[in-house]
């Protein structure tokens, strides 16, 4: 099943270099930064109001354990925004490319 995971960062820089991370170690297919978004949240009893980037990243089921892992690890925030959805319909032709992109080079990929 294909899952969407998506974070926040505090730079598109580090968006990125996340991003390129993951999808080179096969743990996402894809990344899709939205480098102009506001997060309104509260903090430590504060309200707060910062600049972000989105960061949707395309893996599957099998993956999304060791992905949110590995997100964690990386991420510049001490409690990081890791939300994780299956997608309910997806076209056929990029499941598979999902799948392939992911599969290791001894899953014949």
């Amino acid at each position: 099943m294909i899952r969407l995971v998506l974070t926040t960062f505090p730079s598109p820089v580090q968006a990125r270099r996340t991003a390129r991370q993951l999808v080179q170690a096969r743990l996402a297919a894809c990344g899709t930064l939205l480098p102009r978004a506001i997060s309104i949240y509260t903090w430590n009893g504060n309200l707060e109001e910062n600049r972000e980037c989105l960061l949707l990243l395309k893996t599957t089921s099998d993956y999304v354990e060791r992905l949110q892992a590995a997100i964690q690890r990386m991420h510049p925030y001490s409690v990081p925004e890791i939300l994780s959805f299956e997608a309910d319909s997806c076209l056929a032709a990029y499941a598979a490319w999902v799948k392939q992109s992911l599969a290791t080079q001894s899953e014949g990929a």
